[in-house]
């Protein structure tokens, strides 16, 4: 079974099906393990279709992603 919603996981994890790394607003009646000097990162992406123009907002948007 797979999901990426944070909220089915936490569920699934609450029932037995596993463990995960889950932000503390979703933490509710679960074992937490405590760990020291562990960055926990996730690279995110983009995709826009390039034969259609995005608005101002859309472009500073990516702007901030791509760093600049």
């Amino acid at each position: 079974m797979s999901t990426n919603y944070l909220e089915t996981i936490s569920t699934m994890v609450e029932i037995g099906l596993g463990w995960s790394v889950l932000p503390e607003t979703l933490v509710r009646g679960l074992h937490v393990m405590p760990f020291e000097a562990v960055r926990i990162e996730r690279e995110l992406g983009y995709i826009h279709h390039t034969k259609r123009s995005l608005s101002n907002a859309a472009v500073a948007f990516l702007g901030l992603m791509d760093g600049g």
